[in-house]
């Protein structure tokens, strides 16, 4: 750009990107080639981080993902935290899934934040035509649906007298990730290690419609 052209730019030609808006504008600067076939599968596993670095505290004993067509649904039995995360405002749980890399800074474990963060909640999010959470923590649940990373409804948390526990549900944007389809073996032999060396059941099924 030559410093004539630079000069012309005004504060009206710049364009400021809100919430999760950067991410899916430039959805190959976060998970690369967005014509991968791993790339869908990828971020399957990015919706186990919170689940995995709980199993490696013992917390966690059992993880489902299933998927019907396009939807997946991940649930394990550990929830995420429903109390406020004071630099945001909002809950920890809302915080993971709208702040990029909030996920990859809160682990409590290095390795898993290294291995299944690479993306985080936040770009699955944004990268989701609908992602529905509901998390049930100590007598509370807590929900929350949003369309391409926007937030459809407030972070509800109302009265709930059932087992602690959190679902995840989301349908991948087929306008941006270009090969929508997963592969079981994959998510198997990428997630090998953690069930060998964790007592945790983590279950994949995948349910032709």
């Amino acid at each position: 750009m030559s410093s004539q052209e630079s000069e012309n730019i005004s504060a009206d030609d710049i364009e400021v990107l809100e919430g999760l808006e950067p991410i899916r504008r430039r959805a190959q600067t976060y998970v690369g080639d967005l014509s991968r076939t791993e790339s869908p599968s990828d971020l399957i596993l990015t919706s186990l981080c919170h689940a995995i670095d709980e199993a490696m505290e013992r917390n966690c004993k059992y993880i489902t993902v299933t998927i019907r067509g396009t939807e997946v649904c991940t649930v394990y039995d550990v929830a995420m935290p429903l109390e406020v995360h004071p630099p945001t405002g909002q809950t920890v749980a809302e915080t993971l899934l709208s702040v990029l890399r909030a996920c990859h800074n809160m682990k409590k474990n290095f390795e898993v934040g290294s291995m299944y963060c690479k993306l985080g909640l936040a770009v699955l999010n944004a990268l989701s035509s609908e992602f529905h959470a509901e998390i049930v923590a100590n007598g509370r649940v807590g929900r929350q649906f949003h369309k391409k990373g926007i937030a459809q409804t407030p972070f509800i948390i109302e009265a709930l007298s059932a087992p602690d526990k959190t679902e995840l549900c989301f349908r991948l944007d087929n306008e941006i990730i270009q090969a929508c389809s997963f592969d079981i073996e994959y998510l198997r032999q990428e997630t090998a290690d953690i069930i060998e060396n964790l007592d945790v059941d983590l279950r994949f099924e995948q349910i032709a419609i």
